[in-house]
């Protein structure tokens, strides 16, 4: 019987979709726009993706939102939906992607598969009874706090944590450095935080430029995670006067951005930052210009 059963249960998933519209649910307006412009032509997907306000041949969704989970929920697509998570948990009747500092890749990989006929996995033996609408985690429990949902999944780390963190990542320091991520996406600014708690860093975000500014000045940072295009402050013009703080501007200044011109690059440059990198950006790409600095004595080893 189980010989007989296998082809059904390995051909199906290889039946390619048509797939060329997408709903997004539980974004706010930056993040939707910014998502937009990655899905036009998500890396390695070989397709081009539209967003639409209705209907839409799948559903991408930010479950940390109550709305986001309440669309997953009541999903009923012929392809399958999406989930942004905090982390993947068992098997879900979506796409699980984690929000963390690889999100954009995954996301891309996730829209890959479905096309190709990814479907969700099957429930176990015991929760058969459940199939036919397996529920979800209430909005409640997948849209804690921001600042809660980062202290509780991934602890801040001081002593032997971050010493023993900061050796597996290959940093040339023994403490956490503190680092500021300045971003008005809440989006952006919780994925790259999470990222570096889990490194060991200590981690502070500000939704904008004035924000930044103001944080800056109350506290010292070794690092300073800025984004380019935001309301009010731009990127550039944070970056100078994060400089003109003097003694208390942050030791490093990074532009962290979608943005990759030339032009773009040039006025970073001007404007004061050391390293200039476009999302997504690797956990390695980052450390390394961490190390790269602490050798040219912009980062104290200890």
């Amino acid at each position: 019987m189980a010989d007989h059963d296998a082809p059904a249960t390995t051909e199906a998933p290889l039946a390619p979709r048509r797939v060329g519209s997408v709903r997004l649910v539980g974004f706010s307006g930056r993040d939707r726009e910014l998502l937009r412009l990655f899905l036009r032509r998500p890396p390695g997907a070989s397709v081009s993706l539209a967003v639409v306000d209705e209907g839409g041949d799948t559903l991408i969704a930010n479950a940390l939102h109550a709305d986001g989970a309440q669309a997953l929920e009541a999903w009923r697509g012929a392809c399958p939906a999406i989930g942004i998570v905090e982390r993947c948990e068992r098997d879900a009747p979506f796409y699980q992607v984690a929000q963390n500092s690889q999100m954009l890749f995954s996301l891309a990989q996730a829209i890959t598969r479905i096309v190709g006929g990814w479907q969700p996995p099957l429930p176990p033996a015991e929760d058969v009874a459940r199939a036919v609408d397996p529920p979800l985690p209430s909005p409640t429990t997948l849209a804690p706090a921001a600042s809660a949902a980062a202290s509780s999944s991934q602890p801040r780390s001081d002593g032997a944590a971050v010493a023993a963190a900061s050796a597996a990542a290959g940093l040339p320091w023994q403490r956490a450095l503190n680092v500021l991520v300045i971003d008005d996406s809440h989006f952006s600014r919780e994925a790259v935080s999470a990222a570096l708690v889990k490194v060991g860093f200590a981690v502070d975000t500000a939704d904008g430029g004035e924000n930044g500014l103001r944080r800056a000045a109350e506290k010292a940072y070794d690092v300073a995670l800025v984004d380019f295009e935001m309301p009010g402050m731009q990127g550039p013009e944070v970056l100078r006067r994060l400089r003109a703080l003097g003694a208390q501007s942050p030791s490093v200044l990074i532009m962290l951005t979608a943005r990759t011109g030339a032009v773009d690059r040039l006025r970073a440059k001007f404007a004061g930052c050391d390293a200039y990198l476009t999302k997504p950006t690797r956990m390695q790409e980052f450390l390394s210009v961490l190390r790269d600095c602490a050798d040219a004595g912009k980062l104290a080893r200890s």
